[in-house]
Parts: C-alpha cells; structure tokens; sequence
C-alpha cells in the first residue's frame, strides 16, 4: 500500500504505536480478531509442542518415517499456501478461513488418534490445512484495519495467540494426566475452540472490496 503509507508517512503526527492504541470504532473488530487468534492457538500450541514427543514416545515411529512425513508436509503446506490464496479471493476470506480452522482441529485430533498411520495422514493434512487458513485469515486480518491502527492490532493478536497457546498447553497436559490417553485429550482441547470460526461472520467479508470501504469514519 505505498499511497497509504506516504500519506501516513506525511501526516504531521506520528502516534507511538504501543499495544492497545486501536481508536474505538475498530474494537469490535479487534476483539473479533484476537479471539480468533487465542482459539486457534489452542489448538497449534499443543499440536505442535506434543506431536514429535508423542511420535517417537507412544507411537514409535523411527526417524527416517519421520523425516519423510515432513518432508512431504512441506510439499502440501506449499500446496495449501496455493489453494488458500486462491479460494480466498475466489470464494472469500470468511468461509475459506473458517472451514480451514476446523479442518486444522479435525487433522489434529486424527494426528493424535493412537496409530502410525493417523500420525502421519493428520500431521500431514494438518499442515496444508493450516497454510490454506493463513492467507485468507491474514489478508481478512490486515483488511480490516488502516495502516494506523494495524501495528497494534498485531500485537494484540499476538499476545491473544500466546495466551491460547498457553491455555492449550495446559488443557491439553491436564487432559493426558488424567485420561492417559492423547486421543482423548486431542479431542477435548481441539473440538470445543472450532466454535470460535462463527466469529469470522462477525466481521465483514473484504474480497473484491476496497479497504477504505470497510474503514469507518476514517478519510
């Protein structure tokens, strides 16, 4: 956007951009946006911080089956990167985002469903189903917000995804502890934020629409 940033650039003031500095008419918006990024953080925070423990743990899978499965995660995460760019400015951002959010949660709970073979299918599935979220969810994110208010709106989104990684970690932790079984805890930490995607209908759909538009009361 270098229009929109000379003319931020050119403006006699320059606001510090600290966290939680988002003008009142963006709230809504910014609470919409950063509860997104505590739910889903729910659910990567302890699909990633667990699966290569559980892999070579409780499911035994050696290190070259390892290494194939990320290799060949990589391979579909540059799939999903592809096919997210495409649907959300084809379909939309809203349904393209929040169907990959439940997606990322159903690939997590098969992950860790107590065989190789779900390992290696959910992990696999997980990754392009994450990269699918991230161009839409990141183009709606951004869309959302002018350049004056967007760096703080990123730190609140930041600080929102660690406190639910943290929050996921602990579900997920005391889960096992008591169930002594990672499907079930999978199931439990993971299925429960996935009703957290109805939020993205609480903001407006930006394909096709120009960012000015959905900015109000801003010049």
């Amino acid at each position: 956007e270098p229009d929109r940033f000379a003319r931020a650039a050119a403006a006699p003031e320059h606001p510090l951009p600290v966290l939680g500095a988002v003008a009142p008419a963006f709230r809504s918006r910014l609470a919409v946006v950063a509860a997104l990024a505590f739910a889903v953080s729910i659910i990567t925070g302890p699909a990633n911080s667990f699966l290569f423990l559980y892999a070579q743990n409780v499911v035994r899978l050696s290190g070259v089956a390892t290494a194939l499965m990320v290799v060949g995660a990589g391979l579909l995460g540059l799939a999903g990167l592809l096919a997210g760019r495409w649907l959300a400015d084809n379909w939309g951002r809203r349904p393209t985002a929040s169907l990959a959010m439940v997606a990322i949660a159903v690939s997590c709970v098969i992950a860790y469903s107590d065989s190789r073979v779900g390992l290696v299918s959910g992990y696999v599935l997980g990754v392009f189903a994450a990269a699918t979220f991230a161009p839409a969810a990141g183009a709606l994110a951004n869309e959302l917000f002018p350049t004056s208010v967007r760096a703080s709106v990123a730190g609140w989104q930041t600080a929102a995804g660690v406190l639910g990684a943290v929050t996921g970690l602990l579900a997920f932790g005391a889960a096992v502890d008591i169930s002594n079984r990672f499907g079930l805890a999978a199931l439990v930490t993971f299925i429960p934020p996935t009703c957290a995607a109805l939020l993205f209908w609480r903001v407006p759909e930006t394909k096709d629409r120009e960012p000015e538009d959905l900015w109000p009361d801003m010049p």
